[in-house]
């Protein structure tokens, strides 16, 4: 049987019987599932934003207080633009699971995901 291609996109490969991310290869049949990991998470921006708007909006006098509030919302977006979604495509085998490839691109990634369970339903 010829191998069939269903992806060839940016250094990844996508066949029915392998699947080749630069230089690593994992064989088809090793892979149990396929998933997307969650984008970043942005928690400590959010508290800090919201704390400095807070004491922003408190109408302090003390100049403390008011550095202190511009400065948690500066660092706020400063958090908020450094920490960019990374979204990963996960393999699970049956020894446990693998990060195999990271963009910020979400729908590169996806089209990644759908090419792997394409070719795993090929396989039959």
């Amino acid at each position: 049987m010829d191998e069939t291609i269903f992806l060839h996109e940016s250094g990844i490969t996508v066949t029915n019987a392998r699947f080749i991310v630069k230089s690593q290869t994992y064989v088809l049949s090793g892979i149990t599932s396929v998933k997307q990991a969650d984008p970043a998470r942005r928690g400590v921006a959010i508290l800090s934003g919201v704390v400095g708007g807070l004491v922003l909006f408190a109408r302090y006098t003390n100049i403390f207080a008011i550095v202190f509030g511009v400065v948690a919302m500066g660092l706020a977006v400063v958090l908020w633009k450094a920490n960019k979604d990374h979204h990963h495509v996960v393999l699970r085998t049956s020894s446990g699971e693998s990060l195999a490839v990271t963009s910020t691109d979400r729908a590169f990634i996806h089209r990644v995901i759908e090419a792997l369970n394409a070719a795993i339903a090929a396989r039959g």
